[in-house]
């Protein structure tokens, strides 16, 4: 980027036109070099480090015999290598003719010429923007993933102007003019010229009728224009750009699909948010501690990386399901958490119910001790009454018997 920036405010056209060394200033010239030597040093990092993490590997006979069968969907028996039955090459490399080798060593190679070369070459590593942006490559995305329909189009729509092309040999030789780049002397270039004029804006733009003409030419000549407005430059072009349009649209809903799934729903247990309302420390706790998407990812690069033999119950267990491509050693509909937290309600609900019994226990036992008291009381009045009652009555036989005695006395 500063090297493009230093170009763009110091560069000024040589002498010539034939001279392609641009003009530039002595402090342009030295911190061209500088930034491009800067610039080579991180190419060449970046590709050592791509070399370093990716570890490319040159495909064997075996690879380079079922590459094709791979790519047709057509099943090729996997090759192990001794009786640890592993695979002769590990997940994690890539191959030699990788994309991404190429890129990078490209990547180098561009950044060394653009040294060399005044700085015309740095301008493609503007380009590179794209890989680290998400929008950008997903606009890239959009024209690349229907390559085949776009260059179905673009084979059905060089038929088109190929017969237009026929057309203006036969019938308009005499509206090209040589001299304003227009050329039709052979059949080759008329397509040619029909191909670059009718993509850049119509050829009815540059196709000039030539004076003395008549009417009826003038209208075939109408005729000629609008059809091809219509069906190339109205129809193609938009069938071209709705082609685009949509895919960019399918890849917009399936980024927002799959970032609302990954809001509202577990990958690895497929549990919703809303279950883990109640839970401590709620569903983004979850998704990093408990369900680790990339723990899961780690652990089956790790099964990858080990030894067949080496394999404890567990692993063999989860390496078959894998290679099966089945996922039954997912937790699914299932978690820790929220099994402890059903745990601790159902606890809790005991908890209330023996506090509930134990208070209801305890009333009953202070009512009875109540009642037993009232009844010692009822019981202890009842005795007290009968006592007072017997002391009455002797008293009275008292009263009566000195009553007797004192009759018998005065008698």
């Amino acid at each position: 980027m500063l090297v493009c920036i230093v170009i763009l405010v110091s560069w000024t056209e040589p002498d010539s036109l034939s001279d392609n060394v641009p003009r530039r200033p002595y402090v342009a010239i030295v911190s061209t070099w500088l930034l491009g030597a800067l610039h080579n040093v991180f190419s060449a990092c970046v590709m050592i480090g791509h070399f370093l993490c990716s570890r490319p590997r040159v495909p064997t006979l075996w690879h380079l015999r079922t590459f094709w069968p791979c790519r047709f969907g057509v099943p090729v028996a996997q090759r192990f290598n001794g009786d640890a039955r592993r695979p002769s090459a590990s997940k994690l490399q890539a191959s030699i003719f990788n994309f991404n080798t190429f890129y990078y060593i490209g990547f180098f190679l561009l950044s060394v010429l653009g040294s060399a070369f005044y700085g015309y070459f740095f301008a493609v590593h503007l380009l590179d923007i794209a890989r680290h942006n998400q929008i950008l490559s997903r606009v890239i995305r959009a024209v690349t993933k229907n390559g085949p329909s776009l260059i179905c189009v673009l084979i059905y729509s060089i038929a088109f102007f190929y017969i237009y092309a026929l057309l203006c040999f036969a019938f308009y030789r005499d509206t090209f003019i040589p001299s304003a780049g227009n050329f039709c002397d052979t059949m080759y270039q008329c397509t040619v010229t029909v191909i670059r004029r009718g993509l850049i804006g119509g050829i009815y733009s540059y196709l000039v009728v030539p004076e003395g003409r008549s009417f009826q030419y003038h209208a075939t000549k109408t005729i000629f224009d609008v059809s091809f407005f219509i069906i190339i430059s109205t129809i193609g072009l938009n069938i071209i750009f709705g082609i685009i349009v949509d895919t960019f649209s399918e890849l917009r809903d399936a980024k927002w699909q799959a970032d609302q799934d990954m809001r509202s729903s577990c990958f690895i247990c497929s549990k919703g948010s809303h279950d883990f309302a109640r839970c401590k420390g709620g569903f983004e706790k979850h998704v990093k501690s408990e369900h680790n998407l990339w723990s899961y990812l780690f652990y089956i690069l790790y099964l990858e990386e080990k030894s067949r033999n080496e394999f404890t119950t567990i692993e063999r267990y989860v390496w078959k399901l894998y290679q099966k491509k089945r996922t039954d050693y997912f937790p699914l509909y299932t978690s820790l958490t929220i099994k402890q937290e059903d745990e601790d309600a159902q606890m809790s609900a005991i908890v209330t119910c023996v506090s509930y019994l134990v208070g209801k226990r305890k009333e009953l036992d202070i009512a009875r001790q109540r009642e037993l008291e009232q009844l010692r009381q009822r019981q202890w009045e009842a005795r007290y009454a009968q006592s007072r009652r017997s002391r009455a009555a002797r008293m009275h036989i008292q009263t009566v018997r000195a009553k007797q005695l004192a009759s018998d006395v005065d008698d």
